[in-house]
């Protein structure tokens, strides 16, 4: 899942910080790709990034089709999120993965303030019954980390 997408292309900050926990169970990941409008069409996606001073993003957009999108099983969940950063180039070309965690981490690495992600909606599949399957927003105000809105996002990759 994310764990080995982090590995691949992930920072080896990115790999200490998110992965080791998702090893350990500490940390479970969810792939944040569909949005209600575009469906499976990821050339459509309108979820935005925008870029922060100091380095981070902050997330605008809405999730679905996300299986264990929110939960109390671990102690944090680290969603893999796919966003336009503004400027960039139409259709799938433009499209940038981000770690958007549920809560987001201290200087120290331990649990912080908890990050722009709210729960909006449970999607009922027949038959599916080992987990959630959610609609998330990201960046809707409901939670403001260091008081400005979005949910707090590291490119992956940069």
């Amino acid at each position: 899942g994310n764990a080995n997408l982090l590995l691949a292309y992930g920072s080896t900050e990115q790999v200490d910080t998110w992965v080791r926990p998702m090893v350990r169970g500490r940390f479970f990941g969810t792939m944040c790709l569909s949005e209600p409008q575009a469906g499976s069409s990821l050339a459509d996606i309108t979820t935005r990034a925008e870029r922060q001073d100091d380095g981070t993003y902050r997330l605008f957009g809405t999730k679905m089709w996300i299986s264990g999108g929110d939960h109390e099983l671990a102690e944090n969940i680290v969603h893999l999120v796919l966003a336009r950063i503004p400027g960039g180039p139409p259709g799938v070309k433009g499209i940038s993965l981000f770690i958007v965690p549920k809560v987001l981490l201290d200087d120290g690495g331990a649990l912080g303030a908890r990050n722009d992600v709210v729960l909006v909606g449970l999607n009922h599949k027949m038959g599916y019954r080992g987990t959630t399957n959610t609609l998330l927003n990201f960046g809707d105000g409901v939670h403001r980390p260091d008081g400005h809105p979005g949910a707090v996002g590291y490119l992956v990759g940069e």
